[in-house]
């Protein structure tokens, strides 16, 4: 039996691929809600279904979740092009206290403060 790193890198990626459909056949449609009470402070991604809104999706099949924003992403960029992936934070962008700029097209920054 060989380990993967035995492997060629051509078969490398097709044991992936073949992994990672797995997982996505696997995986069980949830409410993000659900999702969101079980992986809190988190980052998700959520593999869109088809009917659903692809910006705001409710329901979603989990491809990742971590603390760590890079893991999920490189799961995310490990599958097909074609699917509708919902990447988000679970949690707060920001602390209490500090503020975010934003710009608008005209370039006039808009300031918002977090916690009041």
């Amino acid at each position: 039996m060989q380990t993967i790193r035995q492997l060629a890198p051509a078969e490398k990626e097709q044991v992936i691929a073949s992994v990672l459909q797995l997982l996505r056949a696997e995986t069980e449609v949830k409410d993000l809600a659900d999702l969101k009470t079980r992986y809190p402070d988190e980052w998700l991604a959520i593999l869109i279904p088809e009917g659903e809104d692809r910006y705001s999706p409710r329901r979603g099949r989990l491809i990742a979740h971590s603390p760590d924003r890079s893991f999920v992403w490189q799961q995310v960029n490990s599958l097909p092009a074609s699917e509708d992936i919902y990447v988000f934070l679970n949690g707060p962008v920001a602390t209490k206290g500090f503020g975010i700029t934003f710009h608008d097209t005209t370039d006039t920054p808009l300031v918002a403060t977090v916690g009041g």
